[in-house]
């Protein structure tokens, strides 16, 4: 019942995307259980491609910083329900794609 509702659920957003947008393309799907810790693996080997961003992880902070002077600490919230922080899964991807060249480069295989 869970992958299920996991396949459902990943159904569901890829068909509101794309009633909004056809050409958008979903590059990765997280998945968790231990809520903002992020990871990103190899899709071919199933391998990280890099440690594990943990939740309480500060590396973030200049990003956060980033979007903060372009816009609002609640740019976010409507979307995700929280505001721009360290804590936010997001800024940790962005942290692994500017920082992490095999992250960087899966984006483009």
């Amino acid at each position: 019942e869970l992958w299920s509702s996991t396949q459902t659920c990943m159904r569901l957003a890829l068909e509101k995307a794309t009633e909004k947008d056809a050409s958008v393309v979903v590059k990765g799907i997280g998945l968790t259980n231990q809520r903002e810790t992020t990871i990103a693996w190899d899709r071919k080997t199933g391998k990280p491609l890099h440690n594990a961003i943990v939740w309480h992880d500060l590396r973030t902070t200049d990003i956060v910083k980033r979007y903060i002077e372009k816009g609002s600490r609640d740019d976010f919230r409507e979307c995700t329900g929280l505001p721009i922080s360290t804590y936010f899964s997001a800024v940790k991807i962005r942290w692994l794609i500017e920082n992490v060249p095999e992250v960087a480069k899966a984006l483009e295989d």
